[in-house]
């Protein structure tokens, strides 16, 4: 039977992975925008990690590593302009729909 009283299950911050493609001839804007967004983040309550990283194999992937306080500092992150303006910028420059893994801490 599961434990569910050890540390993993008092933690309520909230880790997502959204991974992003860029088309072709938009890997820099991208980049760009991931840098500016990771920026304005960065200083949102509740942030506790927010990195941009790129595919070492595939110039064109990058990755978001996120980790927020708890979910409320998660939505209130997601409604800011920074966040609402980088979806519709990124839009056009992506390959593929953007993919957003929402994870929890097992250890």
């Amino acid at each position: 039977m599961p434990d569910n009283t050890g540390p993993a299950a008092q933690d309520h911050r909230i880790t997502l992975i959204p991974t992003f493609v860029a088309k072709p001839g938009s890997i820099q804007d991208l980049e760009n925008a991931l840098n500016d967004l990771q920026a304005a983040s960065r200083r949102d309550p509740g942030c506790v990690v927010y990195d941009v990283l790129g595919d070492l194999s595939d110039p064109a992937r990058f990755f978001l590593y996120e980790r927020w306080e708890d979910d409320e500092t998660l939505e209130d992150h997601n409604r800011r302009s920074h966040v609402t303006d980088f979806l519709a910028l990124a839009d056009p420059l992506l390959a593929e729909p953007m993919v957003v893994h929402r994870l929890r801490s097992i250890g």
